[in-house]
């Protein structure tokens, strides 16, 4: 006959079955949880990136009216076809990107891009000086644009500027 101690040394550890159980509810929840997790990030992500280029472009209609270092200020928008990388710059020049100073470079996140630019090419924003308006680079007269960055789980944020300067997003 076993005594009571001896029964309770045995009953310390965990068996393996037990083991199993828990490691294999372990599994179903992360799977269940995994798919999950992707749009939350990319949601934060998208909306991240687009507060930032907001900023941006607020700095820019700013220093445009202000007429900061004398000269018209913008948002170039570009992606590398070696990184496949998407990017902004605010930059500040006589008239378009390509003679402007590169003041400010960020990239977007892994991840994300800009709708309707493919790689290699890219877009210019610019703002009048004195009104801060958003004009065409090369011709000067007001515009309206919107801009859109997807991320490859399909979220996307709009970022949209009016003929009046106005940003909503």
């Amino acid at each position: 006959m076993m005594n009571k101690q001896t029964a309770m040394e045995n009953r310390l550890a965990f068996t393996l079955i037990e083991l199993i159980i828990v490691i294999a509810i372990m599994g179903i929840i992360a799977a269940v949880s995994y798919p999950n997790f992707f749009p939350a990030k990319y949601g934060y992500a998208t909306k991240k990136n687009a507060e930032g280029m907001v900023y941006n472009m607020r700095e820019a209609i700013s220093n445009s009216q202000s007429q900061l270092y004398g000269y018209r200020w913008g948002i170039h928008l570009g992606s590398s076809t070696s990184t496949g990388g998407y990017f902004y710059e605010l930059w500040y020049g006589t008239s378009t990107f390509p003679y402007g100073t590169v003041f400010n470079y960020t990239g977007l996140d892994a991840g994300l891009s800009f709708s309707g630019l493919s790689l290699g090419s890219t877009q210019d924003l610019c703002f009048a000086q004195i009104t801060g308006l958003p004009v065409d680079c090369g011709a000067g007269s007001s515009t309206s644009t919107s801009i859109t960055i997807t991320s490859t789980a399909g979220i996307s944020k709009t970022i949209t500027v009016n003929s009046n300067g106005s940003i909503s997003y």
